[in-house]
């Protein structure tokens, strides 16, 4: 681990893009969260399951923390090849991640009550929580990109 001052910072890259790509997943349900309730009248609010949506915020982050985990060889090439995969390994694991972590939000239910055919429903609407985030949120369309770029450079430095 590197050491500067009192911050220590990792020098793993597997562990950094999993992380990374976790929070990164994370962060995108939780702009659609914010902007499906910031719709609800005050009283409707109250009505919102909250232990669900902490769930998939769990679920949301440990499918980001798996993919980032195996795709990893991804980010930190050299060349425009290795900023094309880059970009296009933050988008695979940013789908994949809604995909896997709405399988895992939604598996206490499917153990409960079994598999039903609207489950496949939910689990496609997850893997399109890139596109819902970014269809509320301009910012994102800066901040996503600048998240991998991040994750691909942090990676790049680590291998040489």
């Amino acid at each position: 681990m590197l050491e500067i001052g009192k911050i220590r910072i990792v020098q793993n890259p597997r562990l950094i893009t999993s992380i990374m790509m976790g929070g990164i997943s994370t962060i995108l349900f939780g702009t659609v969260v914010y902007n499906d309730l910031s719709a609800l009248p005050e009283t409707g609010y109250l009505e919102v399951p909250k232990g669900l949506i902490f769930r998939y915020f769990v679920a949301m982050a440990l499918g980001g923390i798996f993919l980032g985990n195996l795709l990893v060889n991804l980010f930190g090439k050299a060349g425009v090849l290795g900023w094309i995969l880059a970009l296009g390994a933050g988008a695979i694991v940013t789908f994949g991640a809604g995909l896997i972590g709405s399988l895992i939000g939604l598996l206490p239910d499917q153990l409960s009550n079994g598999f039903q055919a609207t489950d496949l429903i939910a689990v496609a609407a997850g893997a399109l929580i890139l596109p819902f985030a970014l269809s509320d949120n301009t910012w994102l369309f800066l901040f996503f990109p600048a998240l991998i770029i991040i994750i691909h450079l942090w990676v790049k430095k680590l291998r040489k």
